[in-house]
C-alpha cells in the first residue's frame, strides 16, 4: 500500500526559510559587488597649473641618483592591459613576464610607456598592477596610453592611486596643458643631471572629421626630403603613409616641453643634458624613420626590430619632432600602442624605438614579448629589446 505524503513540519518550514535567505543574501552581496565594481568613478582634477614665465625648479621633478662609473639600467614595459573583465585569473603570462625581466636585468627604475590597463572595467586592475610593482620594491614611472582611462575609472583616478604607491614616481603635471601625467625624471650623478626622462600624455583618440586635408601629417618645419616620403608628384599622399584617429601631442606640450629643457639647461650649468622622451602613441616620424630604414636594405647600423602592422600615429603632426631636433637634448623617444612593432630606428639624429610589448593582450605574437632595456652610461643611452618565453 502506497504510503500518503506527510505535510512538512513546522521545522522543516523554518530550515527552507533559512536556506532561501541565506541565498537571497548572497544574490543580493554579489549584485552590490558588481555594481560598486562596475560604477564609473573620477579622481581629483590636479591644481598645478604652468605658464612659459615660471621659474624652473628641479625640486618639482623626480631625481635619482646614478653610481658614478656604474651602468643605470631602466626597463620599460608597455602595453600590458590588465583587464578586471577579460582576465582576473590569467594574469600569469603577462607577471610571469614582468618577473623574468627584472630578474634578469636588475632594474634601477621601471617605465611603462602605456596602456597599463584597459576595457570598461579598470579599477581593481589599477589596484593589482599597482601591488605588484610596488612588491618588487623598485621606482617605476608611467604614463598614460590610449586606453587607460577609458572605462570605469578617469585617468585622474587612476593617477590617484599612482600617487598613494610607495614606489611609483607618478606626478599628474600641469593641468593646463594637454593630458595627465607630464613630468620629469631626472637620473643624476651628485648635482649633474645624466639624463632626463620627459614623461608625457600623448592622449586617446581624435575626432578628424572638421579637420582640412591639408593639415594632415604635415609639419611646418618637415624639409622637401621628408616630404617625398609623403607625397606623390602630383601632391597627393602616398597610400603607405597616413595617420588614424589617435590623437597628438599638442601644443601646449610642445611649449612646456621647450621650456623643461631650457630650464634642465639653466639647472646643469648651462650644458643641455641629454634626454628621453616617454610617450605612448608614436608621432608620425616613426614612419618616415620605417621607410629611411627600409630603403638602406635594412642597415643594422640604421635600426633593429620588426614591423608587423601599420604606424597608428596620428594624422596630425604638431611639429614636435622637429623641436626636439633643434634643442638638441633628446636622442632617443620610447613608445608603445602599437603591439606588434618593435623597431628601433635612429632618424635625423634621434632613435625613435617602439617598446617589445609586454604580455599576451590583444595579440598572440608571442615572439614579441618581453620589454626595452635603456642602459645609461657615460657614453650616453643604448637601447635594446629583451625578449622573454613563458611556457
Amino acid at each position: 500500500m502506497r504510503k500518503e505524503k506527510q505535510p512538512a513540519t513546522a521545522e522543516k518550514k523554518k530550515k527552507r526559510v533559512k536556506v532561501l535567505a541565506v541565498i537571497l543574501a548572497i544574490v543580493l552581496t554579489i549584485a552590490i559587488g558588481l555594481g560598486i565594481w562596475a560604477v564609473p568613478v573620477k579622481g581629483k582634477a590636479n591644481t598645478e597649473t604652468w605658464n612659459a614665465g615660471d621659474a624652473f625648479r628641479m625640486e618639482d621633478t623626480v631625481m635619482l641618483q646614478k653610481e658614478s662609473g656604474k651602468d643605470f639600467v631602466i626597463l620599460n614595459l608597455t602595453d600590458i592591459q590588465y583587464s578586471d573583465a577579460l582576465d582576473f585569473a590569467q594574469r600569469g603570462y603577462t607577471k610571469e613576464t614582468i618577473r623574468t625581466l627584472i630578474e634578469e636585468t636588475k632594474p634601477d627604475l621601471i617605465t611603462m610607456t602605456g596602456d597599463q590597463v584597459w576595457t570598461a572595467f579598470q579599477k581593481q586592475s589599477q589596484r593589482e598592477l599597482i601591488s605588484l610593482m610596488d612588491s618588487f620594491e623598485i621606482p617605476w614611472a608611467p604614463v598614460f596610453g590610449n586606453h587607460d582611462g577609458e572605462g570605469n575609472a578617469d585617468k585622474e583616478w587612476l593617477a590617484d592611486r599612482y600617487l598613494e604607491s610607495e614606489y611609483c614616481l607618478f606626478k599628474k603635471g600641469p593641468n593646463n596643458i594637454g593630458g595627465v601625467g607630464n613630468y620629469i625624471v631626472n637620473i643624476m650623478e651628485g648635482d649633474k643631471i645624466v639624463q632626463s626622462l620627459i614623461m608625457m600624455d600623448s592622449g586617446s583618440g581624435y575626432n578628424y572629421k572638421d579637420t582640412p586635408e591639408s593639415e594632415f601629417m604635415m609639419s611646418d618645419a618637415i624639409d622637401s626630403k621628408t616630404q617625398e616620403y609623403i607625397l606623390n608628384a602630383d601632391g597627393s599622399r602616398k597610400q603607405d603613409y597616413y595617420g588614424t584617429n589617435y590623437m597628438f601631442i599638442e601644443k601646449s606640450q610642445i611649449e612646456w616641453y621647450k621650456w623643461a629643457i631650457a630650464g634642465l639647461t639653466a639647472q646643469n650649468g648651462g650644458v643641455t643634458p641629454e634626454s628621453t622622451a616617454m610617450f605612448h602613441i608614436a608621432i608620425p616620424e616613426f614612419h618616415l624613420a620605417y621607410l629611411q630604414w627600409k630603403d638602406s636594405g635594412y642597415d643594422p647600423a640604421m635600426g633593429f626590430g620588426e614591423k608587423r602592422e601599420q604606424v597608428c600615429c596620428p594624422k596630425i603632426n604638431t611639429g614636435f619632432f622637429e623641436v626636439m631636433k633643434d634643442l638638441g637634448s633628446t636622442k632617443n623617444v620610447i613608445v608603445g600602442h602599437d603591439h606588434v612593432n618593435c623597431y628601433s630606428v635612429l632618424y635625423d639624429g634621434i632613435r625613435l624605438s617602439y617598446g617589445l610589448k609586454t604580455g599576451d593582450r590583444c595579440y598572440a605574437d608571442n615572439d614579441l614579448n618581453g620589454g626595452t632595456v635603456l642602459t645609461v652610461s657615460d657614453s650616453g643611452v643604448q637601447v635594446e629589446h629583451k625578449y622573454v618565453t613563458v611556457k
